[in-house]
């Protein structure tokens, strides 16, 4: 579970926390996601959230993000991201945090996680949900 989270604060933040959200980060569409292409989406993520451009992720824009559920969730694994305890979250933070999820997902270790893997990712964030519920 706590890999869950890690996956949905860093990868995309919330956007790429589920199988089909990785989908959409194939950005080739040639139906594997990379881990170049799930980074560039953690980037991407990362420069939605940071609204005023100043190369940060503030506690106020986080909570501006998310909803009052996830964000509370979230902001523990959130708070592990922040390696200098400062109260924000710079860019290298983001794309330096682990890819847990991702790195579960890939079976065969090679960087790709593809149709099948994505898949198996799929079913076990739903079944996951299921016994939450």
């Amino acid at each position: 579970m706590r890999a869950l989270l890690i996956l949905a604060a860093a990868v995309g933040f919330a956007a790429t926390a589920t199988a089909q959200g990785m989908r959409g980060a194939d950005a080739n569409g040639d139906g594997a996601v990379t881990r170049a292409e799930a980074l560039a989406v953690r980037e991407a993520a990362f420069a939605r959230m940071d609204a005023d451009g100043d190369g940060y992720v503030s506690q106020a824009e986080r909570a501006a993000t998310t909803g009052q559920r996830r964000g509370q969730r979230q902001e523990a694994v959130r708070a592990e991201m922040d390696a200098d305890g400062d109260g924000r979250l710079s860019r290298a933070e983001v794309m330096n945090a682990p890819m847990p999820l991702f790195d579960r997902a890939d079976a065969n270790g090679d960087d790709v996680l593809s149709a099948e893997e994505l898949a198996a990712a799929r079913q076990q964030m739903l079944a996951l949900r299921a016994r939450r519920r």
